[in-house]
């Protein structure tokens, strides 16, 4: 067998090791993304990164199926599985039942419900609200016509509290249950016209504090130094 022939035959093999050698770089980089997404109260592509968890559990599931295949190290696999045991644990907590058991014997149902504050969808909302029944619900991005689309809550919800803005900052919760006091308050002075909204509800002999909140979405540098200093 000539030279040229050898050359030939160990190119394709020169060519899959190198793809195993970038699939392992990808997994490596893949782990050190990940791990660097927990930092999202220091770093503002952190923060973003911790908004993708399902993206994460895909990315890992495909990884860890490949990793024989790019003949990962023990090590490389052993952090991929784990990895990917965490995801399928927090992941799969979006798809499991929230409800928690009541402290007494008076059962409470809260909605929070963000309507987008530009959207029109005002029939698809109130359906939404009156589909799930709660006690009370609190309408975040109170504002513009939202104030008059929530009119049609008037009957079901006679307690209210209202705090509309032009911004998408407005608040309202909405309830069954008479309140005993409300109010609304700054997550933090000066800096944003963001409200909290505050109300006492009475449950059987328990008096219970709800607190409706949006805080500053964290899409910039100062966003996110503010939305931290609003938890």
């Amino acid at each position: 067998m000539d030279e040229s022939e050898l050359s030939k035959q160990a190119t394709p093999s020169r060519i899959v090791s190198a793809i195993r050698r970038l699939a392992r770089f990808g997994m490596w980089m893949l782990l050190l993304v990940f791990l660097f997404s927990f930092f999202g109260h220091k770093f503002f592509a952190a923060e973003l990164l911790a908004n993708f968890r399902t993206h994460f559990f895909a990315a890992f599931l495909v990884a860890l199926l490949l990793s024989r295949v790019a003949k990962t190290s023990w090590l490389l696999f052993t952090c991929m599985f784990f990895t990917t045991v965490f995801l399928v644990w927090d992941v799969g907590q979006v798809f499991l039942p929230g409800e928690q058991p009541a402290a007494g014997k008076t059962k409470i149902r809260v909605m929070s419900y963000n309507v987008l504050a530009t959207s029109t969808e005002f029939d698809s909302a109130i359906s939404e609200i009156r589909k799930h029944d709660p006690d009370v619900v609190a309408v975040i991005e109170y504002a513009g016509m939202w104030h008059v689309a929530c009119d049609a809550l008037n009957k079901t919800y006679p307690h209210q509290h209202r705090d509309p803005r032009w911004h998408g900052y407005g608040i309202a919760v909405f309830s069954k249950i008479p309140f005993e006091n409300t109010q609304s308050l700054a997550l933090t002075e000066k800096e944003i016209d963001n409200p909290a909204a505050l109300v006492n509800v009475r449950v059987g002999d328990q008096l219970l504090q709800i607190l409706a909140v949006h805080v500053m979405s964290p899409i910039k540098k100062f966003r996110l130094d503010l939305r931290n200093r609003q938890f």
